[in-house]
């Protein structure tokens, strides 16, 4: 429950800017893009995380592990894309 962001603003822009330049080498971003893509970032991760808890604390673990992530993508398959973002996520692809 805070108002900053949870991955630091610089880290996160460095990192936006070296996977684009993989794709696009003349691709800029202003602030406020960046801004709301570390916004809509960090939401997406602590939704998966906190699911991925849920998962843990079911199979009577305090730790999360990398099946808790997987079950976690499996059962939201059914609700549409954000099933790919994972999978991607998990093989590297993204």
């Amino acid at each position: 429950k805070t108002t900053g962001t949870l991955i630091p603003t610089a880290v996160f822009t460095r990192l936006v800017r070296e996977v684009c330049s993989d794709v696009l080498r003349e691709l800029k971003w202003r602030r406020e893009a960046i801004n709301i893509l570390q916004e809509a970032a960090e939401a997406f991760l602590v939704t998966l995380f906190e699911a991925t808890n849920l998962a843990a604390i079911y199979a009577k673990r305090v730790t999360i592990m990398k099946k808790d992530i997987e079950h976690v993508i499996r059962v939201t398959s059914t609700m549409g894309g954000y099933h790919t973002v994972c999978q991607n996520i998990m093989t590297g692809k993204a």
